[in-house]
């Protein structure tokens, strides 16, 4: 048996139904499962197959091939490209939600409802009064908190506590709503002409700005794109500016990111003042001010807008357009695009449009926003979508060099897990939850020996795979070494070796070996430096894209001999890209290995990586001087002429703060029925190896929620944006 038809008849005007699967009983009293997670509406045939997966060659009768070529016939014609804005990444050709295929609406129209829900939200945080006083401005900062102080949560308030001090505006470029903006600064621009006399009092370390920059501790955050943008200009009662700032920044000695100096425009000059820590208390307040509302604009449109949302529905829609139901790929990724392009098409429809809900309080309302999505373009390459790629463009890959860049580490591990993952750095967590058990937890300069052990374990995290050319890769012994060392796991597990006195003095020794320089009697053992150096990444496991994309081919070639995968990798480079020259995404795959990966940038993307920069809106945004979403005064032209009244009249006024902060209360809620990271209800798989690959990568995910967890302990400002149990399967927010 094949193919079985459903026949659905109109007989009432709402009777959609909604198919999970069919199961037939064959006349030798076998069963045979027919997945279809579909809705069936009007009067509708529906042809399905069974539940196996199958490359089109697995596909050996005519009808079957058929059935393969008529499906995607008749999808290509349900979805089609569409270019809403110029130069931006097409999207489905809808107006509207209700004209979406049912199968890819919402449950409940009325649950993704911005105007809804933004007025909801705003109700809910008692600031309903306050909707529609636009221009009259709060009388200062306290003020601000009777919108703040029935919301306030554990970051936000310690936000709004702390938000004008140096460390509170650096922290935010590791692990706050928009943490990808901070790289390293390896020669400073001709446009920023900082010299070592104006920060030389920042400095710790007895060594000049160039010294600084040569030994790896000065990082830049440049907003250029911001330039030439134009400021929302809907409402002529007010007008609204913007900025194109760039800031300096110092890792000192404690691993803490300080600003060191801000322009606040490209151009250097008289009238474009380089803002320094020793200036007057308002004019270094204003400055911070600023760049926090230009990385405001950036979050929204580029990070979150255009590298999360838009990106996603393309490969969506170019998914049902290639890809046919029974092909793994298509099984795979189903999960991660639910929702998508629905929530796209209501911001289409209500967010984003002309005169939409984004022109009410957003300085880049009213057209700027997609001038930025259209100059982003030009930087949106597909190595930029790989986590580890675009960490390390950045220059800030080196957990030695930024020890608390939480969202760097936790990404990296959710990638991993994801993609495939290696030994050496499951025991790294392990010995992190050690060190945390035995020295206990703590601030960054808090606990030295604490901080020289997490020296030593991000040294091993740096090891090299096989392969490397490092002098102790090939060495037998080492390899056996870190065998055992990879089989120590953290106190309480079941494992063999958990209860292996030998195994944990092991593991304390190294726990135990210093930073070079340190007194500690271990740190100028050669036999202790030794150990250290050979625990190279000697064993790779593989991980779940890659178990998935095994199962079903079995060498490079059959992934090259996949038309229907290399048509959907052409789809999204030729068209949902308009195979724009800079994009750099790929037009075919020719390995597992670039198949793996392409698959593993889709996933993470629509799922991890659109969590850690949507979800912490509420905890960062809420408290509006740390992200006004638009300001009312130009950029100061000089310094010494800002007081607090000023500032004040510089920030959103009552209407907006209120509509700003519905916005980004509405945006960090999750779903009602949320399905996470790992959760598949829908049985599209039926082959039991991907079912033992799916549970592995639920225990995989699990561990790393765990340790997460332990290391937010006690933690002032936990960072749990990319924790697994938080993670929703795709864009649907």
């Amino acid at each position: 048996m094949e193919l079985v038809k459903i026949e659905k008849k109109k007989y009432w005007v709402h009777d959609d139904w909604y198919c999970k699967y069919i199961t037939v009983k064959t006349p030798s009293g076998d069963y045979v499962e027919f997945p279809c997670f579909r809705w069936l509406v009007d009067d509708k045939e529906v042809v399905l197959r069974d539940g196996k997966a199958l490359l089109p060659k697995d596909d050996k009768t005519t009808l079957v091939k058929q059935h393969r070529h008529k499906e995607l016939e008749n999808r290509r014609k349900t979805y089609r490209w569409r270019e809403w804005q110029p130069g931006i990444p097409m999207s489905i050709d809808a107006n509207a939600h209700k004209e979406l295929p049912r199968d890819i609406q919402f449950d409940s129209e009325k649950g993704v409802d911005f105007i809804l829900n933004y007025s909801k939200a705003i109700e809910n945080l008692c600031v309903n009064q306050f909707m529609h006083m636009f221009q009259s401005s709060w009388n200062d900062f306290a003020d601000f908190e009777r919108i703040f102080v029935r919301i306030k949560n554990t970051i936000s308030e310690y936000v709004m506590q702390h938000w004008k001090e140096d460390f509170m505006f650096g922290y935010q470029y590791l692990n706050g709503c928009n943490p990808v903006m901070i790289q390293k600064c390896t020669k400073l621009p001709e446009k920023f002409p900082v010299t070592h006399d104006m920060v030389a009092d920042c400095l710790e370390r007895e060594m000049t700005l160039e010294e600084e920059i040569e030994a790896g501790n000065i990082y830049i955050a440049d907003y250029e794109l911001m330039e030439d943008i134009s400021p929302n200009s809907t409402d002529p009662c007010t007008l609204q500016y913007l900025a194109a700032p760039i800031c300096l920044l110092y890792n000192n000695s404690q691993s803490k990111i300080l600003p060191l100096a801000i322009q606040l425009g490209q151009t250097p000059g008289k009238d474009n003042p380089i803002f320094l820590p020793s200036d007057g208390q308002y004019d270094w307040m204003l400055a911070k001010i600023w760049v926090r509302s230009s990385d405001f604009h950036i979050h929204q449109t580029v990070t979150h807008l255009l590298r999360t949302h838009l990106v996603s529905e393309v490969f969506g829609v170019a998914m049902f357009r290639q890809l046919p139901a029974v092909h793994p790929a298509y099984k795979l990724l189903l999960p991660h695009i639910r929702f998508t392009i629905a929530i796209n098409t209501k911001a289409r429809e209500q967010l984003i449009c002309e005169f939409g809900i984004f022109d009410k309080a957003n300085g880049t309302g009213g057209g700027g926003h997609v001038e930025m999505i259209q100059k982003a373009m030009r930087s949106l390459t597909f190595r930029s979508l790989c986590f580890p790629d675009a960490i390390k463009a950045r220059g800030v890959d080196s957990p030695e060099d930024l020890p608390y860049y939480y969202y760097r580490d936790d990404g990296n591990r959710v990638w991993d897990v994801t993609k495939r993952s290696e030994i050496v750095g499951v025991w790294g967590v392990c010995v992190c939850v050690l060190l945390d058990t035995f020295i206990g937890g703590g601030e960054p300069g808090q606990s030295p020996g604490r901080d020289a052990m997490r020296w030593l374990i991000l040294t091993l995290a740096s090891c090299p795979y096989p392969g490397s050319t490092h002098p102790y890769s090939h060495n037998p012994k080492a390899l056996a070494i870190t065998l055992t060392l990879a089989s120590c796991p953290y106190p309480g597990s079941t494992h063999p070796y958990s209860h292996n006195p030998k195994a944990l003095a092991i593991t304390l020794t190294l726990a135990s070996c210093p930073h070079p320089g340190s007194t500690h009697p271990y740190s100028h053992n050669p036999k202790a430096l030794a150990i250290t150096l050979t625990l190279n990444l000697i064993c790779r496991f593989p991980s779940f894209v890659w178990d998935v994309v095994c199962i079903y081919y079995d060498s490079d070639d059959t992934v090259q001999k996949d038309e229907e995968i290399q048509a959907f990798v052409k789809d999204v480079c030729s068209f949902g890209m308009q195979d724009l020259d800079c994009c750099g995404f790929p037009k075919s795959l020719k390995t597992r290995e670039e198949l793996t990966e392409y698959l593993t940038v889709i996933i993470f993307t629509a799922s991890a990586h659109h969590a850690a920069v949507n979800f912490g809106q509420y905890d960062w945004c809420s408290w509006i001087p740390n992200a006004p979403p638009t300001m009312r005064k130009p950029p100061p032209r000089q310094k010494g002429v800002v007081d607090v009244k000023f500032i004040i009249q510089s920030l959103p006024d009552r209407g907006r703060s209120c509509w700003h902060l519905g916005a980004v209360w509405a945006l960090s809620q999750f779903q009602e029925n949320e399905l996470f990271l790992g959760m598949y209800p829908d049985e599209h798989f039926i082959e039991k190896p991907v079912k033992v690959a799916m549970e592995s990568f639920r225990k995989r995910l699990a561990e790393v929620s765990s340790v997460i967890k332990i290391r937010n302990e006690g933690k002032k400002l936990p960072y749990y944006y990319f924790s697994p149990d938080r993670i929703p399967n795709s864009v649907a927010v």
